[in-house]
């Protein structure tokens, strides 16, 4: 729970929405929003749940400690 993966359990998706998030801004137009928008739905809804199971049947009590002490996001 140092470092990175103390302020964020997802650091790389994180990385990732802001950079598009960035070049949505930098170019200005709709389809960039939207791309943003699109890849935030999917790794919220589809990923982040499927990988958070996987961690908590592997890890168990530890992960779901985890889990509870850092956010998803920020």
């Amino acid at each position: 729970m140092s470092g990175i993966y103390g302020l964020s359990r997802n650091p790389m998706y994180l990385g990732v929405i802001g950079m598009l998030l960035a070049i949505a801004i930098y170019v200005g137009t709709f389809p960039f929003y939207f791309a943003c928008l699109a890849y935030f739905i999917v790794i919220n809804f589809i990923f982040c749940p499927y990988e958070e199971n996987k961690l908590s049947k592997t890890f168990g009590e530890p992960y779901n400690s985890y889990r509870i002490k850092v956010r998803r996001w920020l």
